[in-house]
């Protein structure tokens, strides 16, 4: 199967993920906070460590990119999102916390590499490794952004 296949294939099955995990009062309460900190951030981060930088590539992402950067891989960071958040651990405990943000930041290493022994990124001057500084301040501000506002407002994600 050519290379351009495999992300709509990450997709689908981030969203399959999603639609079987999470419950769907849930996944429409989150959704906008999965499109912005999920899609949007990733393309902007994407844009800066692949397109400006010129850290990394991905291949093979015609038709379906915007300069460059795969629309498929930015719709399934809206699902990792919520599904992020919907697993949240919930309390003042901050162990349990930097746990679960920690083995959040490490899949998403494990799949960067997945994607470069599949051949959908190229590393210039990159290492899956540096994935994770990245992702793990990403999530603790997707996380800090979600318990801020639901403090703010107790009614703001209920069902």
């Amino acid at each position: 199967m050519p290379v351009r296949y495999y992300y709509p294939v990450f997709a689908l099955l981030m969203f399959t993920l999603m639609l079987l995990l999470v419950p769907r009062k849930v996944i429409r309460r989150l959704l906008w906070f999965g499109m912005i900190w999920g899609a949007a951030v990733d393309l902007t981060l994407i844009l800066i460590f692949s397109v400006w930088l010129k850290l990394y590539r991905y291949e093979q992402t015609f038709p379906f990119d915007f300069y460059g950067v795969p629309i498929w891989i930015n719709l399934a960071w809206a699902a990792a999102v919520i599904m992020f958040l919907y697993f949240l651990p919930e309390g003042k405990l901050k162990v349990p916390f930097y746990l679960y943000l920690t083995a959040f930041s490490m899949c998403s290493v494990f799949i960067g590499e997945v994607f470069v022994k599949l051949g959908m990124i190229k590393e210039i001057f990159w290492d899956e490794l540096l994935r994770f500084p990245v992702t793990f301040i990403w999530f603790y501000g997707v996380a800090w952004n979600y318990k801020y506002l639901t403090a703010k407002d107790k009614t703001l994600f209920k069902p």
